[in-house]
Parts: structure tokens; sequence; C-alpha cells
């Protein structure tokens, strides 16, 4: 994806997008809302964290799932085939580059995305 698909999308939706998030983070303090990192429940930080996450997730909705459901879950769902899956996670490094970063912060995302605690 070239940096002109990036630079429309931003023109076309980034202040709106951007606006929409920002609008949406009183939200994570409410007491019906669960948060959920992307990142641990990919597996990221680590088996028992994700474990523990989706343990977690499960008493919120009022869940009592064993280990073995949350394995067999995450063996169903975690790599399976839609129409978006490339066969592998995307690696923003592959194609980010110091015009992208400076859009990115010029729309306010770099803002957003330390109020959601990452750097």
């Amino acid at each position: 994806m070239g940096n002109e698909k990036f630079e429309s999308w931003y023109a076309m939706w980034g202040k709106e997008f951007a606006d929409l998030i920002r609008n949406m983070f009183p939200w994570k303090d409410h007491s019906d809302v669960f948060q959920v990192k992307f990142e641990t429940l990919m597996g990221d930080d680590g088996r028992e964290a994700q474990f523990s996450l989706l343990r977690e997730l499960g008493g919120f909705l009022g869940l009592n799932i064993t280990d073995d459901e949350i394995d067999n879950a995450l063996y169903e769902s975690l790599g399976a085939e839609t129409l978006t899956f490339s066969g592998k996670r995307s690696l923003y490094s592959d194609w980010w580059n110091e015009e992208l970063e400076d859009l990115f912060t010029h729309y306010g995302f770099k803002e957003i995305n330390g109020l959601y605690g990452y750097e």
C-alpha cells in the first residue's frame, strides 16, 4: 500500500475518525465496559496473560469458562481463514515511514495512542 492511499484516507477521514476515537475514550472507565488489549488477546504478552484476560472476560460476561474451552476457542479463531486474513499478522514496520508518521501525528492519532496506553 503506497503513501498516496494513506494520504487520501487521512485527508478524507482522518479528523472524523480521530474525533470518533476521542469521543469513545471516556467509555473505558464505565463499569459495564471490558477493556481488551489486542496484543494480550493475540498472545504477545504470553500465554498466561492471554488466558487470564479471557478468564476475566468470561467472568465479566457471567460465564465460567475452563482453560480447555479457552484453548479450543483460541485454536479455532486465531489464524482462521477469513476474507481479510493474509496468512500472517501485518507488521507496520514493513511499510511505515517518516511521512506516514507525520500524518499520524498531524491528525492526532499519536496522542490518541498515548491515551490508550500505547507509545
